[in-house]
């Protein structure tokens, strides 16, 4: 807190932002001189906290390592930030919690006309969703149908992947049956990649992805069909 000169006293007004912020504490500085001046704005102060914006702000910066821009943002909101570092916490990558954080969360929100202060999963689930990404357990594509339910249900990431069979296919043997089976089935495309229109492979990756439901890495994919068109 900044020092309080006996001519002065600190008020905390709760101040509503627009939507999709959310409420923070301003700490106000107000004279109670004979001329009872008007009240001045100091930092940011986020309810019980110690800690001004402009603080936390340079720690994200030194600590995290994120872009500037997110620091902006998640420190804008108490209940983002402390999603933020309780998942960082947990799973120890605070570049990806960023990222899901910015990018997915944001999206939904802005699609339900939420506001930040609605969020309601919890940050172990957030944190188990980036390490079923991490150890190739869910490729991106299954993860973002994933994060949705946890967003609306907060379930469990990983008794839902179980239950639901959505775990990523990186069996060789049954991941080169099916491409085989699409380069079968597609041989205009197969002539096209052959001639040099690079594009094509990527429409024969899709039809492989959706012949595996989804659930292919398409790293391997990729590489795969590479190998077996050459």
């Amino acid at each position: 807190m900044p020092p309080v000169h006996k001519n002065h006293t600190i008020i905390r007004a709760k101040t509503r932002l627009p939507p999709g912020n959310h409420a923070f504490l301003h700490t106000l500085s107000v004279s109670r001189n004979a001329q009872n001046g008007p009240a001045t704005k100091a930092a940011p102060f986020y309810g019980h906290s110690s800690e001004f914006k402009t603080e936390k702000m340079k720690r994200y910066k030194e600590e995290f390592g994120i872009p500037d821009y997110d620091i902006e943002i998640l420190t804008d909101s108490k209940k983002l930030a402390d999603i933020f570092e309780q998942t960082t916490a947990i799973c120890n990558n605070p570049k990806k919690v960023s990222n899901w954080l910015m990018v997915e969360t944001m999206r939904i929100i802005k699609e339900k006309s939420m506001d930040v202060s609605d969020i309601s999963f919890s940050p172990a689930n957030l944190a188990a969703l980036i390490k079923l990404t991490d150890d190739g357990s869910i490729n991106s594509s299954v993860a973002k149908e994933v994060f949705e339910k946890i967003f609306d249900e907060d379930i469990d990431p990983v008794k839902y992947v179980e239950e639901n069979g959505l775990k990523q296919v990186n069996d060789e043997g049954a991941l080169k049956k099916t491409v085989e089976d699409v380069i079968a089935a597609n041989p205009q495309s197969v002539e096209d990649y052959r001639s040099g229109k690079e594009k094509a492979i990527g429409f024969l990756v899709g039809q492989t992805m959706k012949a595996m439901k989804g659930k292919a890495n398409p790293a391997m994919v990729n590489d795969m069909l590479k190998e077996l068109l050459k």
